[in-house]
């Protein structure tokens, strides 16, 4: 984990990767459980959910790297409930997407396959969020 000079007990960042790619059937949470920044230490890589420290505008980015076998539809998840699915196709790709939401304290954010199984390469997948105010 890297330490930033100069940070505030009040900022809030994170992003973490898979440690090994896995096939993931519809519904799971992806494990993004290898954490290269968890600034605020929001983010839990036991159950690889954010949880907001307190209220306000957060920013989420997610990538996610599949196999050519594997459709690789996922949701970004708010509790419980889908705020964004992004579609991928059959194709060795990467894919994701980049939302702004507003979180009340606690409100926990994570990512999940999507209508199908997923295969997820590690070395190539992220999950990352940040407060932006």
């Amino acid at each position: 984990m890297i330490s930033f000079l100069g940070s505030s007990r009040l900022d809030v960042a994170f992003t973490a990767v898979p440690s090994s790619s896995t096939t993931y059937s519809s519904g799971s949470v992806i494990g993004f459980n290898t954490i290269k920044t968890n600034i605020g230490n929001a983010f839990n890589r036991s159950n690889y959910r954010f949880t907001a420290p307190s209220t306000g505008l957060y920013i989420f980015s997610w990538s996610i790297a599949l196999h050519v076998s594997y459709i690789g539809n996922n949701n970004l998840v708010i509790n419980g409930s889908t705020f964004h699915t992004v579609h991928c196709q059959k194709t060795y790709q990467q894919c994701g997407s980049t939302v702004t939401v507003w979180l009340n304290k606690n409100d926990q954010v994570w990512v999940t396959s999507a209508y199908s199984s997923i295969y997820v390469y590690a070395t190539y997948s992220s999950f990352s969020g940040w407060k932006l105010n």
